[in-house]
């Protein structure tokens, strides 16, 4: 009896870890650092309910389009052009709202983009973050934000 009290603790332990590695690919994490707790509570409140549509299409834009063989599906112009329309829409959308409440709406589009897509890819994923964190200084807003998410 007293051999199998371990037996059965162990079998218990690799169930657990068993079943929680099947969710670790699709957990998403997100921190945001803010000082004021009454801005803060603030602009949940403003923010509560969006989406911010045109900045989720602008980060879901893949830096290549390309069709499963490999042909390009759109011109580099028309591309670019299209890109540059998508992030003035975005500019437009995080200029709607109260300054100290840009970064908390761009967050939200992020954390929208990510929930959104599908088993997103580290890559696809990085790129995301990459244009997330660009987007203040393209849309000329009053400060730097600090968009903040963990992919594993």
């Amino acid at each position: 009896m007293a051999k199998l009290i371990p037996a059965v603790a162990l079998i218990s332990v690799l169930l657990f870890i068993i079943a929680n590695a099947s969710f670790a690919y699709r957990t998403t994490i997100t921190t945001v650092e803010v000082d004021d707790t009454n801005t803060q509570e603030r602009c949940f409140r403003d923010l509560r309910g969006k989406k911010f549509r045109a900045c989720q299409m602008y980060l879901s834009q893949s830096s290549s389009r390309r069709s499963t063989d490999g042909k390009v599906l759109e011109m580099p112009g028309e591309k670019d052009q299209q890109e540059r329309h998508q992030l003035q829409e975005c500019c437009n959308e995080l200029k709607q709202v109260r300054d100290e409440c840009q970064c908390e709406a761009l967050q939200v589009a992020v954390e929208k983009q990510i929930e959104s897509a599908q088993q997103m890819q580290r890559e696809q994923y990085q790129e995301v973050m990459q244009k997330a964190r660009s987007i203040p200084s393209s849309c000329g807003l009053p400060e730097q934000c600090q968009i903040r998410t963990f992919f594993f």
